[in-house]
């Protein structure tokens, strides 16, 4: 066999009405093992549409991470 790892993640939300907050870590065990954390907000813009931006950071490497998003539901 190769390498393996084992993929695992812990998120939690605080929704305050149109806005949602979360917490979120997550990251891989195995031959390499790295652990993100991230903070992030949801708004709804309406009753379909989301926005959302997140920002983290690598454990092991220290780099930023990133990003913004939209969410249609139809």
């Amino acid at each position: 066999g190769g390498p393996s790892a084992t993929p695992w993640g812990v998120a939690i939300e605080f929704p305050d009405g149109i806005y949602t907050g979360h917490v979120e870590a997550f990251g891989q065990r195995g031959d390499v093992e790295t652990t993100t954390y991230q903070l992030g907000l949801r708004a709804a813009i309406s009753r379909q549409w989301q926005i959302d931006g997140t920002l983290g950071r690598v454990r092991e490497t220290r780099e930023n991470v990133y990003s913004i998003g939209v969410k249609y539901a139809f």
